[in-house]
């Protein structure tokens, strides 16, 4: 259908432009703290406090994806008409869902299975990842020791982490739902070493507030990124009798 092609030609746009906007932010981020001035004392508890706040709230992103993604975006669904759903979907068998995918081909490599369970790769690692980050965010905060001779180290590293992550609905790392899983978990802690490569570096409160204003804008943009992946691979499919795409 004419209509499917153009969703997934809209699709592939806006997730290239939402992946340009944030490479963009992480390219800003590098520039500022690599070209700041000699660090300057002060205190990490303001920013690790907010950091902790935005992980919490990406944990919860994880855990009731479906409600955040409908804060964001309209339903991603075909528009059918009413006959033209009786002919895809004669006798309305329902799709069935595990971690809240359907359980066909295109979705394979979104979800993970751990014994007889299946779970969302990309939710279960945003969830493990800010738990991970909150953890260290908390040792970092309470412990009196500064990562001085580490940060540059840190920083680089924090920023592969999250590109990588960003970069992720790439036709490359979207090969298996374990790959998935390790690029979510790896954003959300990369995040966190960012910020500690800023405050270890740079001491600047400024670049450390805009640092957290792209970890929040980052988060906003990866549930906007799988909506359309979502929307694409609905749209891409072949079979017929599948409530999912026609709810």
């Amino acid at each position: 259908m004419a209509s499917d092609k153009n969703r997934v030609r809209n699709s592939r746009l806006a997730s290239f432009a939402l992946t340009a906007s944030s490479l963009i932010c992480l390219l800003l981020i590098v520039a500022l703290t690599l070209l700041s001035k000699a660090p300057i004392p002060s205190s990490k508890q303001p920013a690790m406090s907010l950091f902790i706040v935005i992980d919490c709230l990406g944990a919860v992103a994880a855990v009731l994806p479906s409600r955040c993604s409908r804060v964001f975006h309209h339903r991603h669904t075909r528009p059918y008409s009413s006959a033209e759903k009786d002919e895809r979907n004669p006798k309305g068998k329902p799709a069935i869902l595990k971690g809240h995918h359907p359980t066909c081909r295109g979705f394979s490599t979104h979800v993970i299975n751990v014994g007889d369970r299946t779970y969302c790769a990309g939710c279960s690692g945003l969830l493990i990842g800010a738990l991970t980050a909150i953890a260290a965010s908390i040792a970092y905060s309470t412990a009196v020791f500064r990562f001085e001779a580490e940060a540059i180290s840190m920083f680089c590293f924090g920023s592969v982490m999250v590109l990588v992550g960003l970069l992720q609905y790439m036709k490359p790392f979207m090969m298996k739902g374990s790959i998935h899983f390790a690029l979510n978990m790896s954003f959300v802690i990369g995040a966190f070493f960012l910020l500690v490569g800023v405050i270890e570096i740079s001491g600047d409160l400024s670049i450390e507030m805009y640092l957290l204003a792209i970890t929040l804008y980052w988060i906003l943009i990866r549930i906007l990124m799988s909506d359309r992946e979502h929307e694409r691979i609905c749209a891409e499919c072949e079979q017929r009798s599948c409530t999912y795409s026609l709810q």
